[in-house]
């Protein structure tokens, strides 16, 4: 229950960056991790963008490897503080806390010491400006090896309804959003699973890095669309 009322908080305080009312379901993680569980190659260097009180954290710790590493950075202080508790507290985390890194800022002033094999990111664009979309993707270009996987949702229907209904300034950059996405996934190659138990049903996106990335860096911001 604290952490509900956690995350709720932190969602009445940063709209903009947390994005939703509620943590992501265990089925909607487990499908956010389904690519590292697939996975044969060891180790592994994970990164996880956007954790917040760590529910698709705790299905990655359950693939996490004695010789894996994982990497969270997450922009909210109060998530921070409470990811760093369950790392203490709670086995499934303490067990694997030597493995994991906490960073507190935004992916865009992460120091890249390592390049992932996985990128996990809960990250609601749907709420950012697309420039803004457009670089947090050229630094998973930069992050990731060739045949890194990058996994992230969007909320079914949202991007739709929003292109049509609300504040012009909503619609256009919804607009901008959808233009982006057209130009990146046709040139790359990307699947798609639609999970519908979660408070509000996702489509979660597994994206190539290795193809995207010229893609990604030939692709203009979206004030030049």
């Amino acid at each position: 229950m604290k952490e509900k009322i956690l995350f709720f908080k932190g969602f009445l305080e940063q709209q903009e960056t947390v994005g939703s009312v509620c943590a992501t379901s265990r089925w909607a993680a487990k499908a956010m991790c389904e690519p590292i569980a697939q996975s044969k190659k060891k180790p592994l260097n994970i990164l996880e963008v956007g954790p917040g009180t760590g529910s698709v954290t705790k299905e990655i710790l359950k693939h996490l490897g004695p010789s894996d590493s994982l990497l969270l950075c997450e922009l909210n202080s109060s998530f921070v503080e409470h990811l760093q508790k369950r790392f203490l507290n709670e086995a499934d985390f303490r067990e694997k806390r030597d493995r994991v890194d906490i960073f507190e800022g935004a992916v865009q002033d992460l120091t890249l010491d390592r390049k992932f094999d996985f990128i996990v990111c809960s990250l609601p664009f749907l709420n950012f400006p697309v420039s803004l979309t457009h670089e947090i993707f050229r630094n998973f270009a930069a992050a990731g090896t060739e045949e890194c996987i990058l996994t992230f949702y969007e909320y079914i229907g949202f991007r739709t309804l929003g292109r049509n209904v609300g504040p012009s300034e909503r619609r256009e950059r919804l607009i901008d959003l959808s233009r982006y996405y057209v130009k990146l996934f046709p040139v790359c190659k990307s699947e798609t699973e639609r999970v519908w138990l979660n408070v509000t049903p996702i489509a979660v996106r597994q994206l190539r890095i290795g193809e995207a990335k010229n893609a990604i860096d030939g692709i203009a911001p979206a004030a030049t669309f």
